[in-house]
């Protein structure tokens, strides 16, 4: 686009490019990004390292199992000792390609900035799970057709709606049945990252936060659950005397008073619990607090957890705020950059260089984003965090392990 611009053909290669950086210089021109956001870091937080040590500790667990890259060489995979059962390792997540999301770094005239389209356009949003054996999860038929765990839509109102937790239930079960046929005698470990989408609580789950104060009404219907070894129904039965509450549920009083708990002129939820304020001595402040200390609500899983129960498969999640730790984001980063480099500014372009960017990346090259991961995590374990853990992953980037001497070459 430039050099026809100041009168030199671009049809065929006539000078290198650094010729030609040299000289958009001269030409007064400059190449810049453009930075957006701000990143807050959550790191140290009391409560992400808390559960940082026990993710660390528990991958460290599933490592012995797990089908692993030589240290040195991305093309062989090292199995775990005979008689142990291989663990095949998933990592998932989603992110969103703009049709105006064009390269960030970009040569332009001095004190001029070319127009391009204004907001960011029409979006396609991937929701896939990779692994280091051979990338994304697909499986072919034995009548020679694909079935892949990888989901594309079209995000917004007027075209396939919004991605949630039950896109993402629905995806997972296809994955992991796709996992049974390709691996049949090989286990799974599915690795998601801590988003609402990942942490949602199917539709009749014991969550407090759905109940009403009162029963009947417009609050959820929960599943029946199990209190002192009794079952509880959680809905009045259909042939209850009160007829305007026959199937209806129940709420927070009156399962309270069931259970024994129930207090006189308890609100449904104290100022301090609407605050979020966090008193391990505070249990009997409100109906809300005292149901949801209850252990059968207390230890509600996740739909996901559910799903990963009933298939007989390991779920895991990962720390907030710790990107590092899944190297499908580094593998995001590369289609990402490739779509910027291929981008037209229009929707159909857009449609037709997603494909080829989330394709063209080498199985070597992603065994290597994932052995980077691994560093990652091993020099946490070592008590490395931000820029000294960056520094060490980079220098010892031939091995998954940091050395126990890291500490003298800071």
């Amino acid at each position: 686009m430039i050099l026809p611009s100041i009168g030199v053909s671009n049809d065929k290669k006539c000078i290198s490019e650094r010729t030609a950086n040299r000289w958009l210089k001269a030409l007064g021109w400059i190449r810049s990004a453009t930075k957006k956001g701000i990143y807050i870091d959550g790191h140290e937080r009391a409560d992400v390292v808390d559960y940082r040590q026990k993710f660390l500790q528990t991958m460290k667990g599933f490592e012995e199992r797990m089908i692993m890259t030589h240290e040195t060489n991305p093309d062989i995979l090292q199995f775990p000792p005979n008689g142990v059962r291989p663990l095949v390792f998933y990592t998932h997540d989603e992110t969103v390609f703009y049709a105006n999301d064009g390269q960030r770094v970009i040569w332009h005239p001095r004190g001029e900035m070319p127009l391009r389209k204004k907001g960011r356009g029409r979006s396609i949003m991937v929701s896939d799970f990779l692994s280091i054996i051979d990338g994304r999860l697909t499986h072919t038929r034995p009548d020679g057709s694909l079935i892949e765990a990888r989901e594309i839509i079209h995000p917004g109102k007027n075209n396939d709606g919004y991605w949630g937790g039950e896109d993402v239930a629905k995806q997972f079960r296809k994955a992991i049945a796709i996992h049974k046929k390709k691996y049949p005698d090989y286990d799974a470990l599915w690795a998601f990252d801590n988003s609402s989408n990942h942490n949602c609580y199917a539709q009749d789950a014991l969550v407090v936060r759905n109940m009403n104060l009162g029963s009947g009404g417009c609050q959820a219907r929960l599943r029946d659950t199990v209190y002192n070894g009794v079952t509880q129904t959680m809905n009045f039965p259909d042939d209850y005397p009160d007829e305007s509450l026959r199937g209806k549920p129940k709420g927070m009083k009156r399962v309270l008073e069931e259970r024994g708990l129930w207090g006189d002129k308890l609100l449904k939820i104290c100022e301090k619990c609407k605050s979020k304020v966090e008193e391990t001595d505070r249990r009997t402040c409100c109906a809300r607090r005292i149901l949801e200390l209850q252990d059968d609500f207390r230890l509600q899983k996740s739909l996901l957890e559910e799903i990963a129960e009933q298939e007989g498969q390991q779920i895991i999640f990962y720390p907030k705020f710790h990107p590092e730790f899944n190297y499908i984001e580094m593998y995001w980063g590369a289609a990402k950059r490739f779509a910027r480099e291929n981008c037209d500014y229009t929707f159909n372009g857009l449609q037709t260089t997603v494909p080829l960017a989330l394709d063209y990346l080498a199985i070597d090259t992603l065994r290597r984003f994932a052995s980077k991961a691994f560093r990652y995590m091993d020099a946490y374990r070592k008590g490395l965090t931000g820029e000294d853990a960056e520094r060490q992953v980079k220098r010892y980037a031939s091995h998954r392990r940091i050395p126990l001497d890291w500490s003298t070459n800071l």
